[in-house]
């Protein structure tokens, strides 16, 4: 068994059996989307640190074959590996908001996303580009992937944008939650958001499907728990 694989198993393990089937259930599958997409995207090796590693990859890719999503969502370019996995995947209609000032980094990415497709590039700040995407009252995505800004602040906006531009029962899923910004978003969402149902959680990775149907009262508020700490291990 590979080192990849073997840290996949683990995190399996750790995240349990029922919450991580459909993950499992694709993974040959996955592993050998990853294979192709890895052979065609370009990434500086130094920086390879900065995109989906293998683990968060392999998850994205079983999402997209588990669900079916016929529109994707992504915040975040990097170096359009996500982006290259989700159409990979089979995502035919794909559209990213790109908050990299990177012009760099942004070329490789706009040429690894177009390696699998041609995705809808949306430029500027996420807050503002997903408003305008609701504002036009004919968006609707199947699965939204949020990797943008990683403050809490900057996650909680995406989040509250993306679960109203994501269908009812599609899926969200929220990158990097090996870090306590994005564990105390997830917390939050856990304890707060009843109509976003936790499927999925690796360590560095979340999967909420959405239920709708927004039951709050005018002043719920309900107490999360708030990281305090990085935690020893990170998504490598």
């Amino acid at each position: 068994m590979s080192t990849d694989a073997g840290k996949f198993q683990l995190l399996l393990r750790i995240s349990g059996a029922k919450e991580m089937q459909f993950a499992d259930k694709w993974r040959t599958k996955s592993e050998e989307v990853l294979v192709n997409v890895e052979s065609k995207v370009d990434i500086p090796l130094e920086d390879r640190i900065v995109a989906l590693d293998r683990v968060h990859a392999s998850v994205l890719i079983a999402a997209m074959l588990e669900f079916k999503p016929t529109r994707t969502l992504e915040v975040g370019l990097g170096y359009g590996f996500s982006a290259a996995c989700i159409q990979a995947a089979g995502g035919r209609d794909h559209t990213i908001v790109s908050i990299d000032m990177n012009l760099s980094r942004q070329s490789f990415g706009v040429r690894n996303a177009n390696e699998f497709g041609s995705p809808r590039l949306l430029q500027g700040p996420s807050d503002t580009v997903l408003a305008s995407l609701i504002a036009s009252e004919r968006e609707s995505f199947e699965l939204v992937l949020i990797d943008g800004g990683h403050t809490f602040d900057s996650a909680f906006v995406d989040l509250h944008f993306a679960r109203q531009l994501c269908s009812i029962g599609g899926i969200i899923l929220i990158d990097d939650t090996w870090m306590p910004s994005i564990q105390t978003l997830c917390s939050w969402i856990d304890s707060n958001l009843t109509m976003l149902k936790r499927v999925a959680s690796l360590q560095c990775i979340a999967v909420y499907q959405n239920h709708g149907g927004d039951t709050r009262s005018w002043n719920h508020w309900m107490p999360f728990a708030i990281a305090t700490a990085e935690p020893a291990s990170t998504q490598n």
